[in-house]
């Protein structure tokens, strides 16, 4: 029960990611996949990507946000995707190796 709750959390962080990529306009700063800017670890600026106290799409200085903030926080978004992927497999598989009725049916 506690991995299913931790599931759940993994999922609600995603979804807050996403609306974090969503707000900050950061979507489109990683146009290819699976890379990103057609490098496999591009430029980061993590310091200025996260910052909740600000106004959208602008550095707490009152920048805007410069495009290594925004692959920042698309690329936080593409990592918790795998983490989500992973935590309801692993989910799924235990549920389906479980011997409780109706929790095996669960995991399909």
């Amino acid at each position: 029960m506690a991995f299913a709750k931790f599931a759940v959390l993994l999922v609600g962080m995603q979804i807050a990611l996403g609306g974090w990529t969503s707000t900050n306009y950061a979507a489109l700063a990683c146009p290819d996949f699976p890379t990103c800017q057609e490098q496999w670890l591009p430029t980061l600026n993590v310091a200025d990507a996260f910052h909740v106290v600000r106004e959208l799409g602008k550095t707490a200085e009152g920048d805007m946000i410069d495009l290594p903030a925004l692959t920042a926080i698309h690329l936080s978004h593409r990592i918790g995707a795998v983490m989500v992927l992973l935590g309801l497999s692993a989910l799924a598989f235990a549920c389906f190796r479980s011997r409780v009725a109706g929790v095996e049916a669960g995991g399909l």
